[in-house]
């Protein structure tokens, strides 16, 4: 049972941070020549993985992803943050030199104006894994090359429609639709229809914001505007937002139904 247990601990972490179950067999084996002179406690053996983990997950894997061209997205400043740590902890921040510099620019030129003292920032969700191209970034079918990335929409709060923010209402970043109004093309029920798995990014919308924040149309318009001015290739996001939006270039495409709806999130990428 120890053996498959370990077994399941080390797919489960390479799964969902790519480096994580190789720390995991590293710390283990450590711990089981130390254990030759005294077993250690279960909780002395977590923690110290926990601070295992996180001195070569924040000090290491960096260093050696950009051996491999690969660099990890800044936690702070530059314009740009994580929309939520985990994204940070489990390595999904990693993209290839290009995309870094092309995302940071475009990051400092969107939170350069300021509105009531507060800078704008760019919000990131999932990347890719720091190494090996090829290797999934599950559940996604494409994160797998360091030139796709996945951005928040920009919200305000219903308090003050001028108030700027940084936070998004879902805890993930994904599963809070902005769905379509009446008057726009209804793609989501469509794909729906043909794949019922198409919305299955629900299920993980835990939504924080107890409905104070609401979609910014004129802000995320502007990150959109200000990627497609960049060598980004391909943006999508779902049919009645590039409508609402009304941006009209051709790098804006749809993802098809085989995919998941992209009404809660911006997917960049270049080829």
């Amino acid at each position: 049972m120890t053996l498959l247990r370990r077994l399941f601990l080390f797919v489960l972490l390479t799964l969902t941070t790519q480096v994580g179950g190789v720390i995991y067999l590293l710390h283990a084996f450590l711990f089981v020549r130390f254990g030759k002179q005294g077993k250690p406690k279960k909780l002395k053996r977590r923690i110290s993985f926990v601070v295992w983990y996180l001195l070569i997950c924040l000090l290491v894997v960096p260093l050696f992803a950009r051996l491999g061209g690969r660099r990890a997205l800044p936690v702070w400043g530059m314009g740009i943050r994580p929309q939520n740590v985990i994204t940070v902890l489990s390595n999904r921040h990693y993209v290839s030199t290009a995309m870094y510099h092309l995302v940071t620019d475009v990051a400092k030129t969107y939170g350069s104006s300021k509105t009531e003292g507060s800078t704008r920032k760019l919000c990131y969700l999932d990347a890719n894994f720091p190494f090996i191209e090829g290797f999934p970034l599950l559940p996604h079918l494409s994160h797998d090359d360091g030139n796709k990335l996945d951005l928040a929409f920009h919200y305000y709060n219903t308090n003050n429609i001028h108030r700027n923010t940084n936070q998004s209402p879902g805890l993930f970043g994904y599963g809070v639709y902005v769905p379509p109004e009446q008057t726009e093309f209804d793609q989501v029920s469509q794909c729906i229809s043909s794949n019922k798995y198409y919305d299955i990014t629900k299920y993980v919308g835990l939504r924080k914001d107890g409905g104070k924040l609401q979609f910014d149309e004129r802000n995320t318009q502007r990150i959109v505007e200000l990627f497609v001015d960049t060598d980004v290739t391909k943006i999508f996001i779902e049919p009645h937002l590039k409508q609402r939006l009304g941006v009209t270039s051709s790098k804006i495409r749809f993802h098809g139904c085989h995919s998941v709806r992209h009404d809660d999130h911006i997917h960049i990428q270049i080829d």
